[in-house]
């Protein structure tokens, strides 16, 4: 019996010790789950519909700041084996000091950067005020800006520029997918949708008998963010709508917090009390620790431009070499 309350308890102090908040951090790899290979930094879709657009015209573009996340790991087999259920590791992010205001200048200095690497690179951009005469981006579907929202374990705030605004859901024809596609065609420009997410920490799981979690801080792009053109001619939709969008994280490791932890130490008694009844009766144990970010606001601000700055570069790269 003891030896079943020392392999829970295992999971537990082994998840003490294993989720850490360290200094600056990389982001994790994505995969492509096959034979564990890494996808590509830049990932285009129908390149085809990149080819010779110059004019071009930003239809929407948000950034959605994350302020708080959860990782967790779980044991890859129950420590008592069928009989008994896995071990558990979380750690749980809430990003503090940081305001809407700065996110909002984080936004407006991410959309001019866009904007002047577009120029910079040979495209045309056309005054949005065109784009905002026409009844089909009209009938686009919006939300009122800042938006906050729940996202697969993880808080957001969406952000986007002065003048243009944050896209919602919308059905039929307030999608913004038909809604920019036929502001598109209407217009004779191809239309720019640009989508960012800001995390503001990096965590991983690891242990097959023992589940351990690890987190730092770490300003990144996190790969899906990007890029989709919606072409200005006619043509099939197929070869019509076009993404650049990145296969891998784009992130710096330069800290810009205090990390603090903030479970308690009724929460870690009850917590190692829960453990030892679960081993008794046949079960994994779990362990959960909470930490605040406490940011620079001036640090995570001057990071985060340059991280998303970064990412401009490489989309209109790939932009770019598909024109």
């Amino acid at each position: 019996m003891n030896r079943f309350i020392c392999l829970a308890l295992a999971v537990a102090l082994a998840g003490c010790s294993g989720i850490s908040a360290a200094g600056g951090s990389k982001a994790p790899e994505k995969n492509t789950g096959f034979l564990g290979s890494t996808k590509s930094d830049i990932e285009v879709d129908t390149a085809k519909a990149f080819a010779g657009k110059k004019d071009v015209v930003i239809g929407a573009f948000r950034v959605g700041f994350v302020t708080y996340n959860k990782v967790s790991h779980s044991t890859g087999t129950s420590l008592l084996g069928s009989a008994g259920s896995a071990g558990r590791a979380s750690a749980k992010s809430t990003l503090v000091g940081v305001s809407a205001a700065d996110m909002q200048k984080i936004t407006d200095a991410a959309y001019a950067d866009f904007v002047g690497k577009l120029k910079a690179n040979g495209y045309n951009v056309i005054d949005h005020s065109k784009l905002a005469a026409l009844s089909e981006y009209q009938r686009m579907s919006t939300v009122k800006a800042p938006q906050e929202t729940d996202e697969g374990g993880m808080d957001l705030t969406y952000f986007t520029p002065a003048g243009i605004p944050l896209k919602g859901t919308g059905f039929a024809f307030s999608m913004p997918l038909t809604a920019l596609a036929a502001s598109a065609e209407k217009l004779g420009v191809p239309i720019l949708d640009v989508d960012y997410k800001v995390n503001f920490a990096n965590g991983s799981g690891a242990g097959w008998s023992v589940a351990t979690v690890e987190v730092g801080q770490g300003i990144s792009i996190p790969p899906g963010s990007g890029v989709t053109l919606y072409g200005g001619q006619m043509g099939t939709f197929s070869n019509n709508v076009g993404s650049v969008k990145l296969g891998q994280p784009v992130y710096s490791e330069q800290t810009f917090a205090t990390v603090e932890g903030t479970t308690t130490d009724g929460d870690v008694a009850l917590e190692t009390a829960t453990n030892v009844l679960t081993g008794l009766l046949g079960a994994g144990g779990r362990a959960s620790r909470a930490f605040n970010f406490k940011a620079d606001p001036a640090k995570y601000a001057e990071v985060s431009k340059s991280v998303l700055a970064n990412a401009n570069t490489k989309l209109v790269d790939g932009m770019k070499a598909n024109r």
